[in-house]
């Protein structure tokens, strides 16, 4: 079939995102590129998990926990850089987005 060497090359493209979250921010500590990382990360994840399921939809549930690992990972990853920054900031990004 056509569709498993397009979810191998998902598969390497998540592992890979995957691998260089962790290396940006458990290994750098860089928190700010880190989110950019893992909102990639989750991005190709859904999408491979979405071409999994046309093959398999047992085993493409089986990854669900891998989704909600990377949405954990994301929250943490934001709430870290939002704590480090400082008030005059947060006030500034919550005007930017309206909320304040």
């Amino acid at each position: 079939k056509v569709v498993i060497p397009k979810l191998m090359k998902q598969y390497l493209i998540q592992l890979a995102l995957g691998d260089e979250w962790s290396r940006v921010f458990l290994g750098e500590k860089r928190v700010g590129l880190g989110i950019v990382v893992v909102m990639s990360y989750f991005i190709a994840l859904v999408w491979m998990v979405c071409t999994a399921f046309t093959l398999d939809g047992g085993a493409a549930a089986m990854l669900i926990p891998s989704i909600l690992a990377a949405i954990i990972s994301a929250i943490m990853n934001i709430m870290i850089f939002w704590n480090r920054m400082g008030v005059k900031e947060q006030r500034k990004a919550l005007n930017a987005m309206g909320l304040a």
